[in-house]
């Protein structure tokens, strides 16, 4: 497998082709996320559930049935903590009363394939950056850097790209140091399927390199950012954190490095040699031809 975009770091879920039955309305209230991953554990509140409750997770939902009931969580203080089914597909949430009553139900999805969104670490104010994502890709859906503040979205475009791949946008970095979410705006359901925090510094710069190479290949690293000093760029290895490759950051522009030899997770870094500090680390995924 092999995939030439640029990376950083983050995950997340992706929404699914099946629709829910219409499920009825009820008073108690289940607030939980729309879509998760396989296996994820999950918190899910019913606000004013009485001690005693149960949630219970019933599918997979079709169009012809709401599935068999799977398991049953203990609601403690108003509170579940679930796990998601390793398989995706479409479930149910279901609130049961002390009495054994169903209290109020919801559309729980487990996603086909995690919706990944990534950002380039230490985005400097007014630099175009990088963005990574995987999503659903539909109609309408965008990347956006989004202001909680002020609750307006700053910059964004088009998530169009291969469904279910690793996809590239470039977005401007808004003008002000602060803390932004990165999102996956999802238009047919009027939701951000995923967030991820990001802060902007006056000073920071971005290391650019590929998310996958495959075994001995050739590729270029390029750090974006102040300069000065003794800096280098490096492949480490991900659990002994030894050094198999260094290229000195002699000038602006690329550096061209060469994968390690055998396949395994390692880590591109950016870093200054005179205090030993790492100022820029992403993952780095060697894969066999």
């Amino acid at each position: 497998m092999r995939a030439k975009v640029l990376a950083a770091a983050l995950f997340a879920g992706a929404s699914l082709a099946v629709l829910h039955p219409p499920i009825p309305a009820y008073a108690t209230g289940i607030e939980a996320p729309t879509t998760v991953d396989p296996a994820e554990s999950v918190t899910v509140r019913v606000p004013s559930a009485p001690s005693g409750g149960t949630l219970e997770l019933w599918g997979p939902v079709t169009t012809a049935s709401r599935g068999a009931r799977l398991e049953a969580f203990p609601i403690v203080g108003g509170n579940a903590t679930i796990m998601a089914p390793d398989q995706p597909g479409s479930y149910e949430l279901r609130y049961i009363t002390p009495a054994g009553k169903v209290g109020d139900r919801t559309a729980f999805d487990v996603a086909a394939s995690p919706i990944f969104l990534s950002a380039p670490q230490g985005i400097g104010t007014g630099i175009e950056a990088p963005i990574h994502w995987r999503g659903p890709a539909e109609s309408g859906d965008t990347i956006q850097i989004f202001d909680p503040a002020a609750g307006t979205v700053l910059a964004e475009a088009p998530a169009t790209g291969a469904r279910g791949a690793l996809n590239i946008v470039r977005l401007p970095g808004p003008d002000r140091v602060g803390t932004y979410e990165l999102r996956y705006w999802s238009a047919r359901r009027n939701m951000a399927l995923r967030r991820l925090t990001v802060s902007l510094s006056e000073s920071d710069g971005w290391l650019r390199a590929p998310l996958e190479v495959t075994v001995g290949e050739t590729f270029q690293a390029e750090w974006k950012g102040p300069m000065g000093g003794s800096l280098a760029y490096r492949i480490t290895d991900s659990n002994s954190s030894m050094v198999l490759a260094e290229a000195p950051a002699t000038g602006t522009g690329p550096v061209r490095l060469k994968a390690p030899a055998r396949a395994g997770a390692y880590r591109m870094q950016f870093v200054n040699l005179e205090t030993g500090s790492v100022i820029a680390d992403l993952p780095l995924d060697v894969d066999d031809d």
